[in-house]
């Protein structure tokens, strides 16, 4: 009696805590990613190469959360029974997935390559835009088998079903995918990382030990090093889940069901979960978008939020556009005594500031740097 029913009280628990794990992190992921594009659509007159991949990355779990998130929702509660949703939707949840691995693998490639090429010129927007667009492209046509063979079952349980000419297909289909969003980037983006972290160390000990700007650049070094470890780390274990469940499923499901049944329900959270913390992970890396967040957070919890969806009654305009023109435009936030100016190469973001005060008395100059790498 026990063996039966304590499946089934597993069951129910987990019918219970999955909705509420998926409204979690539907509104998480939600608010994040959305505050990632108000802070790059903030940036447009100082947008750089690596904002432009951030933003990509936020539309691309954005696109995710939207998908994927209701169909598992839908799937709780209800049978697939309809081809069009088993030829569009449901390869479309695997597309959603490719555009988040294929851009986080591109990040990783271009800040490798500017930060050990400090000198060359920045890579100008328009080859940003090409490069995402073959991202999109690539995430599309590794998903156009699985839309040719995908159709829906009739029997109980229904659902969508991928029908192969034969089964040696549908494993070669199988190890491509595993090869392509799991191992390739996996190997790519720690290879890169690693390569930057050791250039940080080189940077590191090549610098005065006693330089009060020497040690506060090394500890933002370490910082720097710790969070992409972090990113690879989390990589791996989030989406190791769902890759190991379908090659089990296709390779060894005979001695393997019930580890991959455990695998295919914990693989969606780990998954949403990731989607959840690319915002935090990858927003924090640069100081101007910790400082978004700071902004942002502290005009919600000053009772303004609600004055965000306000029109002006002069202008029309909404808050939420007074809150991005104040974040774009520095001038208005420059001392009335100081003059303040950006310099940009490819790694870094250089900000000096010249003290009036010194230049009308004629004494020495004090610069103050102030250097960010964009990593």
């Amino acid at each position: 009696m026990s063996n039966i029913t304590e499946p089934t009280a597993t069951i129910e628990l987990e019918d219970k805590v999955k909705p509420a794990f998926y409204a979690a992190a539907f509104i998480l992921g939600l608010l994040g990613n959305l505050l990632v594009i108000i802070i790059v659509a903030a940036r447009r007159d100082r947008r750089t190469a690596n904002d432009i991949f951030i933003l990509n990355l936020a539309i691309s779990d954005l696109m995710y959360l939207f998908v994927c998130l209701p169909t598992n929702v839908y799937m709780m509660f209800a049978d697939i029974q309809y081809d069009l949703f088993c030829r569009l939707i449901w390869p479309l949840m695997t597309v959603t997935v490719n555009l988040s691995i294929f851009t986080l693998t591109s990040m990783a490639v271009f800040r490798c390559h500017v930060i050990l090429n400090p000198f060359q010129a920045e890579l100008r927007h328009r080859y940003v835009f090409l490069w995402i667009l073959g991202i999109w492209l690539l995430g599309l046509i590794i998903v156009i088998p699985l839309m040719l063979v995908t159709k829906p079952t009739l029997a109980k349980p229904q659902g969508c079903i991928e029908v192969w000419p034969s089964f040696g297909y549908r494993q070669a289909y199988t190890a491509s995918l595993f090869v392509l969003q799991y191992m390739l980037p996996l190997t790519i983006i720690a290879v890169a990382y690693v390569r930057i972290c050791l250039d940080l160390v080189r940077q590191g000990r090549r610098q005065v030990p006693d330089h009060m700007a020497n040690q506060e650049r090394r500890r933002e070094n370490m910082q720097v090093i710790k969070t992409l470890a972090t990113i690879v780390i989390l990589f791996a274990i989030c989406m190791l889940p769902a890759q190991l469940a379908w090659l089990l499923h296709d390779f060894a499901l005979e001695d393997n069901k019930s580890m991959v049944a455990f695998l295919f329900s914990i693989s969606p959270l780990l998954l949403y979960f990731h989607s959840c913390l690319n915002p935090i992970a990858y927003g924090t890396l640069t100081r101007h978008y910790r400082r978004g967040y700071i902004r942002f957070f502290s005009y919600i919890f000053c009772c303004r939020f609600f004055t965000l969806f306000k029109r002006h009654p002069t202008t029309g305009h909404l808050g939420l556009n007074k809150l991005c023109g104040t974040w774009g435009d520095r001038k208005r936030k420059m001392d009335l005594n100081s003059e303040e100016w950006s310099q940009r190469n490819n790694n870094t973001e250089t900000t000096i500031s010249l003290h009036e005060e010194l230049l009308h008395h004629g004494g020495s100059q004090t610069v103050t740097l102030e250097k960010e790498t964009v990593v």
